[in-house]
């Protein structure tokens, strides 16, 4: 999660604007992420600065249920949904599943029970784990800003006549930007030295035994990783047997997305837990982000919210539309759904954006421009049927993604 001291991220531009003067950005609507100089103490940690100037309006939750209708049609097409209700609902072991969360939420399935739901009594064994997963007050840093101030003067050192190169007696491994962002958090701040060279520079450390920080660190890694194998057995288990969407998977992987400037520098890098795959195109359809803390544990969720906001921006940078030309000459907008666990809470984001959003994200402009992120939820794990509807959606935007070329 991030360090920010934003009580909640800004929801439109007047809100943007009384936090960008609160917290002291100079000239907003002129301040590029890319091109701001942070301050130097900042490190790595996502500040309140960097948050506001990723440029993201994050509206209020809309309920899972909203006047008892379910606001499943605001997320994926009707016709999608239709079809998903009625695929799921002639599958045994889904309704068995549901009816046993229905039931007996707090218990996890054997014998023949467990058999009658197949796959699903996987689910539930994991969603039983996720319940157990005390919050120990620790933090798991998946963003790593490159402040401004230490590539510019890494640029000047590297270009002046007094610039030398070290020869090291046998060859520096590099490690790729993976690799940086597999180290504990505690590795992670690019300005714990005055080193003036990448971050992602380092020599290969002999192995010691973990403890300390370290062990917590690998600890509560494990403990987050029950999270992910929780939402990716759902949605594996809701698409597998629908031969419609046999070309959608979900993988546990770690999917690390760049933001770079102009001059393809890295302004930050942003990594999630999980990943959407279409067999027959090259982009992901979704990615999900998970935590072992509940959403609002703290009020309005801001510093969660702050750490997929990056992942958002990091994600669009890097890969933006591949109708980009087409979303300018016609001024459209497009959207993407990502989930997110939070302990045994789901929920939903739809991020909708434009040209010109992508063009500030990517350093093309420094355009006044904004995305918006609409969250639905939350879906919890042992409410039947918050869950029915979960698993409705999901393999409803399976369909729609499926028909996709």
């Amino acid at each position: 999660m991030s360090k920010i001291t934003l009580p909640s991220l800004p929801y439109d531009e007047s809100s943007w604007l009384t936090a960008a003067y609160k917290y002291e950005i100079v000239n907003p609507k002129e301040a590029s992420l890319h091109e701001y100089d942070f301050d130097k103490s900042s490190g790595s940690k996502v500040g309140n600065k960097q948050v506001l100037l990723l440029h993201q309006h994050w509206m209020r939750t809309i309920p899972a249920f909203n006047q008892k209708k379910p606001v499943s049609d605001q997320i994926v097409l009707v016709r999608y949904l239709e079809e998903a209700r009625s695929l799921l609902g002639k599958q045994k072991p889904w309704n068995a599943y549901l009816k046993w969360i229905k039931e007996t939420p707090n218990k996890v399935p054997a014998g023949p029970e467990a058999e009658a739901m197949g796959q699903y009594g996987l689910v539930l064994q994991s969603q039983q784990y996720t319940k157990g997963i005390a919050d120990d007050g620790s933090d798991d840093n998946k963003v790593v800003f490159s402040p401004k101030l230490t590539r510019s003067r890494a640029r000047a050192l590297q270009s002046g006549p007094s610039f030398r190169p070290q020869t090291p007696a046998t060859p520096t491994p590099v490690h790729s930007s993976q690799a940086a962002l597999d180290r504990s958090p505690g590795d992670m701040d690019i300005d714990a030295s005055d080193d003036e060279f990448s971050p992602y520079t380092s020599s290969v450390d002999q192995p010691s035994p973990k403890t300390g920080e370290v062990a917590r660190q690998e600890s509560k890694i494990k403990s987050e990783q029950e999270v992910i194998v929780s939402i990716v057995l759902f949605a594996r288990s809701v698409c597998n047997p629908c031969q419609q969407v046999a070309g959608i998977t979900w993988h546990p992987h770690q999917e690390v997305f760049a933001a770079n400037n102009k001059n393809g520098e890295k302004t930050f890098v942003a990594r999630v837990d999980a990943v959407m795959r279409h067999e027959g195109i090259t982009r992901n359809p979704s990615f999900v982000e998970t935590k072992r803390v509940l959403r609002y544990a703290t009020p309005h969720g801001a510093s969660i919210k702050a750490q997929e906001a990056c992942q958002i921006a990091a994600k669009i940078a890097q890969h933006p539309p591949e109708n980009l030309q087409e979303m300018r000459a016609k001024n459209l907008t497009t959207s993407e759904i990502w989930f997110a666990q939070d302990k045994t809470e789901v929920y939903i984001m739809k991020i909708t954006y434009d040209a010109n959003y992508v063009d500030y994200i990517s350093h093309r402009s420094n355009i006044f421009a904004f995305a918006k992120v609409q969250e639905y939820g939350p879906y919890p794990i042992d409410n039947w049927k918050l869950i029915e509807e979960l698993g409705v959606i999901i393999l409803a935007y399976a369909l729609q993604q499926a028909d996709t070329k």
